[in-house]
């Protein structure tokens, strides 16, 4: 009996839905991996993320570089030091270590809040060009690539919202501040 019911609540349910499935719906797709990877904007935030990334390894290679030395200094100064004033060098140069551990710990925050911002602000961007070329082309709705088997490629709309975002977008300015605790 149950499973009667149930078949007839389906096929009453479809029934009802017919006419809005029948509808004609125009929709389009997008690859918004692609238009992130190859837009100007999308590769200048990459070439941003990179250039950032070299300054800081460059930054912390120079502080490495410099405890080595302060390290060997002190570590050839020991024969000369009293047990007291090594420990007290062993401590600032463990202060020194810390601090270094913090730069490298900021600039790694730094790096990550950087680029989730400017790649936000990035789709933000995107978002208005799809609803700029669906609006042109008369599409009800866009869905993305990756939510997609198969597609007639007069659907694809990826190509046109690459050259309209490029026409619009080249450079995204990305806050580098390492964000606060």
């Amino acid at each position: 009996m149950f499973k009667r019911i149930s078949l007839g609540a389906i096929v009453a349910v479809a029934i009802m839905f017919m006419p809005y499935v029948a509808q004609a719906q125009s929709i389009g797709v997008v690859d918004v991996q692609k238009i992130l990877q190859t837009t100007a904007a999308g590769k200048n935030i990459h070439d941003q993320l990179e250039s950032k990334r070299k300054a800081y390894q460059k930054e912390i290679s120079a502080k490495e570089t410099s405890l080595r030395k302060l390290e060997k200094s002190i570590l050839d100064e020991k024969a000369n030091l009293s047990e007291d004033e090594f420990n007290e060098k062993r401590k600032e140069f463990e202060q020194e270590v810390l601090k270094t551990q913090k730069v490298v710990q900021n600039n790694k925050r730094s790096l990550e809040a950087g680029f989730t911002n400017g790649l936000a602000k990035l789709r933000d961007e995107v978002r208005t060009s799809i609803e700029v070329i669906a609006k042109e082309r008369n599409f009800d709705m866009v869905i993305s690539q990756e939510n997609v088997i198969i597609a007639q490629p007069s659907m694809d709309i990826t190509d046109a919202v690459i050259k309209a975002l490029d026409k619009r977008v080249s450079k995204v300015d990305i806050d580098w501040s390492a964000p606060k605790n």
